[in-house]
């Protein structure tokens, strides 16, 4: 698999996700199998607000997958990049991923018609996942859900392997959903807490589900 990493310097499969996609100095391209990286300048970063065409750079080079860091509101509703990373991924039957917090519907019909079909992180305060799934489940995958702020922080590893089981049971008949936080891994919730929600996936999200 390749994928295309934009990054400020070139250090290998370590470089850093640069924040901003259109205006990354670089592009590197990993090559997943034989770990060989490739360096592509990006010649349009120093680009107006909201005009960013990195695929200049980066199209036509057989790739499998993009990482981005950020791609900006702007990007996210006339930047010609997204929609075109919208339709590489649909021409090539690869899952097109919005990372963004919470409440989406006012903008959902936009970001169905550039091309997302999958949503991360999905916070319960702001969405309700079943309202989701039930509206959009035959057009959208969902990621995330498990709640960061109480079950992940301040619950103990039984309240999150509950919780898990409570969206899987919930989310997961007919597929389109995968187990993850709220928002991020914060460096202060718990290692036994994180590791009882991958644990609990495993143990639950086993097909066909059949979960009371």
């Amino acid at each position: 698999m390749k994928v295309c990493i934009p990054v400020s310097k070139n250090e290998g499969v370590n470089s850093k996700v640069y924040d901003h996609f259109g205006s990354a100095p670089l592009f590197i391209i990993v090559d997943s199998e034989t770990l060989s990286v490739e360096t592509v300048s990006n010649q349009d970063h120093a680009h107006r607000h909201g005009r960013c065409n990195p695929v200049a750079a980066i199209g036509g080079r057989g790739l499998d997958a993009v990482i981005v860091g950020g791609i900006g509101g702007g990007a996210r509703d006339s930047c010609a990049v997204t929609r075109e990373m919208g339709r590489i991924c649909r021409r090539k039957d690869l899952p097109f991923i919005l990372h963004s917090d919470g409440y989406l519907w006012p903008i959902m019909d936009d970001l169905l018609q550039i091309g997302f079909n999958a949503i991360h992180p999905i916070e319960p305060k702001a969405m309700d996942l079943g309202e989701l799934k039930e509206k959009l489940g035959h057009r959208l995958c969902f990621l995330g859900a498990i709640d960061l702020g109480e079950v992940l922080t301040r619950g103990d590893p039984a309240t999150v392997d509950e919780a898990v089981r409570q969206r899987i049971r919930d989310t997961a008949p007919g597929g389109g959903y995968g187990v993850g936080s709220s928002n991020t891994v914060a460096h202060w919730v718990p290692m036994e807490n994180y590791v009882a929600m991958l644990v609990a996936a495993r143990k639950y999200g086993r097909y066909p589900i059949n979960l009371a």
